[in-house]
């Protein structure tokens, strides 16, 4: 019997109007006269093949309490026209929210990880959806997440489980669901009311690629679920139980400061580490006078002590500098002294005696003397930030601090990218600010981990003229697979900007990162 708005179905149910037609059935809205309530009807022939599956699958689900599924209240086969009772939902489905941009990553978070708890209360009672997607996802007036089709949805399509089982059937689809928020692109190949993302090599381009600014590890999540060629590195989740677990670290992450876990709909805005943010660092000194200028010069002491082994503890490289820094006090003191001797006696020490004069020569003044070599004097840096015009802009921006505070033990770190830098973007850097410009030849760099590419470039002569990309900086001198100490150096020039460009990151247990522990910037 084909049902009509105004028929009543069951004498109880009165058809209000249709709201879909898929899969050989048809939804309706409709008021239970009974109860008082309005439900979703669905009809379908009674002679339909698939007619007793579908009702032994909708009593099936009712035995699953949890309160985000879409209770089934009613099935019948044996009437003139089959039917499911479920209650009704107001709202909008996930597939038709998304048709306006993708979601803040916390509101996309929060919704996968619904789900995710859902289906695996199902699977704990031996259930499985196998259709989840944005179209069986409801978001309610009230902004509560409901899951519909559990059971039904599999037999309507004739879905079964694949080999590697109903569990990790229903993660990928938490993957789905989680691409498609992030993205508003559909991950599925097929009819979709979502736009279909273009694969890159026969595989699902990591939502990064798709969308700048998504968080690193909701990114990683959402790959691992997916379980596409791109987790190659870190084993694809096997459970919904595992995407549940994953997404509920993100929830406890949200301690982090608004600005950087805040994301509006439609933005591009990166996710940093979830690392406490460093107090702020004290105003930092005036600049250095240059070596040309005259002013009572203070010891210098390098930063990267030669023979250091780049291997070794940093407690060692501490130990290190204190002993170099008591030498040179010692060794400052004793200049003094001896300066304080010659200009008492007005004569230069005799270094050579084979060169002493004899009677009736000059002795050379001591102003004339040749001066001994300049040493290349370390450049005050009066401010550090992140560099990443390929990226979202966001790469720990609130630590670059760290970099440059004169403690190695404290490290600027960039992302963690969960495949090669290389692969995905030309570099990402830490732009390093003189206050004025100043003749710099070399840079010194301690890192935190070793296999880092890494260039230093050095910015225009016009300041009010920065490049908005790496390529508008000279080159000064570049180091490949170098390790937890190096020394960048070339022709000297005049700069206010030092770039330090990395184009190969190490790879470590969660991924591929790198960092500067400290940056001393060299005449």
């Amino acid at each position: 019997m084909r049902v009509h708005p105004g028929d009543r179905v069951d004498g109880r149910y009165l058809v209000y109007e249709q709201t879909d037609e898929n899969w050989g059935v048809c939804g309706w809205r409709a008021h239970d006269q009974v109860l008082g309530r309005d439900v979703l009807l669905t009809t379908f022939h009674p002679q339909d093949p698939r007619a007793a599956s579908l009702v032994e699958a909708a009593r099936a689900a009712s035995r699953v309490t949890d309160h985000r599924f879409v209770r089934v209240l009613d099935a019948q086969v044996d009437s003139p026209t089959g039917f499911l009772v479920r209650e009704w939902v107001g709202g909008r489905s996930l597939a038709d929210v998304l048709s306006a941009g993708p979601l803040p990553e916390d509101y996309a978070a929060d919704i996968c990880r619904d789900v995710a708890e859902a289906l695996t209360a199902a699977h704990d009672v031996g259930l499985e959806h196998l259709c989840v997607d944005p179209t069986s996802v409801f978001i309610t007036d009230d902004g509560a997440v409901r899951v519909r089709g559990l059971g039904t949805a599999a037999v309507l399509r004739g879905v079964h489980a694949g080999p590697s089982g109903a569990a990790r059937d229903d993660t990928v689809g938490i993957g789905r669901i989680l691409y498609a928020a992030l993205t508003a692109r559909s991950a599925t190949e097929g009819p979709s009311p979502l736009p279909t993302v273009p694969r890159v090599d026969d595989t699902v381009p990591a939502p990064r690629q798709v969308r700048a600014g998504v968080s690193p590890l909701l990114d990683a999540i959402t790959v691992r679920a997916l379980g596409s060629g791109r987790s190659r590195r870190y084993p694809p989740y096997r459970h919904p139980r595992e995407v549940a677990q994953a997404l509920a670290r993100v929830s406890k992450d949200r301690v982090r400061p608004p600005e950087m876990a805040t994301i509006q709909a439609g933005h591009d805005t990166g996710v940093v580490d979830p690392a406490p943010v460093p107090p702020p660092r004290p105003a930092r000194p005036a600049l250095d006078r240059l070596p040309q200028e005259q002013a009572t010069a203070r010891p210098e002491v390098p930063l990267l002590l030669p023979g250091t082994p780049a291997d070794g503890p940093r407690r060692d490289r501490r130990w290190l500098r204190a002993a170099t820094i008591a030498a040179a006090v010692v060794i400052g003191i004793g200049g003094v002294l001896l300066g304080i001797e010659l200009i008492s006696t007005n004569r230069v020490p005799d270094l050579d005696p084979q060169s002493s004069p004899t009677a009736g020569q000059d002795v050379p003044d001591a102003t004339t003397a040749a001066p001994e070599p300049d040493l290349p004097a370390t450049l005050q840096v009066v401010d550090a930030q992140e560099f990443d015009p390929y990226g979202d802009g966001q790469e720990n921006s609130s630590r670059t601090g760290l970099a440059i505070d004169g403690d190695t033990t404290t490290t600027w770190p960039t992302q963690t990218y969960f495949d090669p830098l290389e692969v995905q973007k030309p570099g990402v850097g830490l732009l390093l600010d003189l206050g004025r410009p100043a003749e710099v030849g070399a840079v010194d760099l301690v890192l935190p981990a070793a296999t880092s590419d890494v260039e230093v470039r050095l910015g225009p002569d016009d300041p009010a003229a920065l490049p908005p990309t790496q390529e508008g900086f000279d080159l000064l001198g570049r180091a490949e697979d170098v390790g937890e100490t190096v020394t960048v150096s070339g022709e000297p020039r005049s700069t206010r900007f030092v770039l330090v460009w990395f184009t190969r990151l190490p790879p470590g247990a969660e991924g591929w990162r790198g960092g500067i522990s400290e940056a001393v910037v060299r005449g």
